[in-house]
């Protein structure tokens, strides 16, 4: 209701004192509570799996998340076919344990050659060289044979607050 209709509807009223104004915060939320939580899961799950979404992933996924559960969203997300990003900071900021984070860089071959095949070829090679030269696991190190990366700086992603990645 519009503050002219609410200052009409009061004069209108025999006794002024009678009308009280009550703001309704809930009226231009977009999604409910059950939706939300199931937004922000998904936003988690994804990060979590290495595939996280950034802001504008973010704000189409609403927009598409909406417009799938037929429920009242902005004229505007139409236009852009997004979320605003007013509606993103105010998602962000009523979810507290998500924020936009700097996700830790990949290489393709590193994530490539990570399988079931390779890792086991790993740790039984590590526990030949453990059971023939007899060292403890405190002498164990994880370096990397370069200091250079050679990929390119992946974009912020809205991910859980205490993720590192």
């Amino acid at each position: 209701m519009s503050l002219q209709r609410h200052v009409k509807k009061a004069l209108a009223e025999d006794e002024q004192s009678k009308y009280r104004f009550v703001t309704n915060p809930n009226s231009r939320l977009v999604f409910n509570n059950d939706q939300k939580r199931s937004l922000t899961e998904y936003l988690k799950t994804s990060s979590n799996m290495n595939y996280g979404l950034t802001t504008q992933e973010t704000k189409k996924f609403a927009y598409e998340h909406a417009k799938a559960l037929n429920i009242k969203f902005p004229k505007e997300w139409n236009k852009r076919e997004a979320a605003g990003r007013y509606w993103l900071a105010g998602f962000i900021e009523r979810n507290s344990d998500l924020s936009v984070r700097q996700p830790e860089v990949t290489s393709l071959s590193r994530s490539t050659a990570l399988n079931m095949h390779n890792i086991n070829t790993f740790f039984q090679k590590l526990s030949d060289l453990r059971e023939r030269y007899n060292f403890p696991s405190s002498n164990i190190y994880n370096c990397d044979e370069t200091g250079c990366t050679m990929v390119h700086k992946p974009p912020k992603i809205l991910a859980k607050k205490d993720r590192s990645r």
